[in-house]
């Protein structure tokens, strides 16, 4: 095994999810202008979340610039969760939640952990809505990024076993 994994961000994942957001978008749009009140209220929203993860995407496109997941011996980073690395024997458990057909490897750490990482504005945002849906903990999506979700879980899992207890 390499000391070092580095995992880059996806340009066809990440054109992939602004193509679908736009086409929700549109939708979103159609239905705020050809339906009743309810349709409108599901356009709205539609179009709010949607033009939000396109917003994203695109942000995402042009800003990420090397390695976005890495790791190493001493633990593991995702840049859009935290600049910090996160010590292997802080992790309490890797676990996989699923939610709509997506899923996202969570690492499960202690509060200290949450309290010395400077987490991006996007995960300080999300985290407590994260938890109310059942990913209690670092959520690191493969979805935009050059690798499988159970590829990403079987590494992360080889470092975690073979450094936790270091």
């Amino acid at each position: 095994m390499n000391d070092r994994v580095e995992i880059h961000a996806s340009i066809g994942k990440l054109l992939l999810l602004i193509a679908g957001a736009f086409g929700f978008v549109v939708v979103g749009v159609a239905l705020i202008t050809s339906t009743d009140w309810l349709g409108a209220v599901i356009g709205l929203i539609a179009v709010i979340f949607f033009g939000f993860c396109m917003v994203v995407a695109i942000w995402r496109l042009f800003t990420l610039r090397g390695p976005v997941v890495t790791l190493t011996s001493q633990g593991i980073r995702d840049i859009r969760v935290a600049p910090e690395y996160v010590a292997w024997k802080e992790i309490e458990d890797i676990s996989t939640w699923r939610h709509g057909g997506q899923k996202v490897m969570v690492l499960r750490v202690p509060d200290a952990t949450w309290n010395r990482l400077t987490l991006t504005a996007i995960a300080s945002r999300t985290r407590g809505m994260n938890q109310s849906l059942g990913a209690d903990g670092l959520a690191v999506s493969s979805t935009e990024l050059k690798t499988s979700h159970d590829a990403l879980v079987q590494v992360t899992s080889v470092y975690w076993n073979k450094r936790k207890n270091r």
